[in-house]
């Protein structure tokens, strides 16, 4: 049995290699998508999405009590 020592470097190395291989596969999706996606249609909304998000935080912040 090797020295417990010799080994340190292993979950290092597994970590990186997990990873790398993590990112290497999400890049390759990413570029395939974007090769092969079909076009996009652009919706005009009629109320921005950045609207809606900060107005609910008023109206919650106005409905929730303080003592809550």
């Amino acid at each position: 049995m090797p020295a417990a020592g010799f080994w340190h470097w292993l979950p290092a190395l597994t970590v990186t290699v997990c990873w790398g291989l993590f990112t290497l596969v999400w890049l390759a999706g990413a570029i395939y998508n974007s090769r092969r996606a079909p076009a996009v249609r652009e919706r005009s909304a009629a109320v921005s999405p950045w609207f809606i998000g900060p107005a609910a935080v008023v109206v919650l912040g106005r409905l929730v009590p303080i003592s809550f």
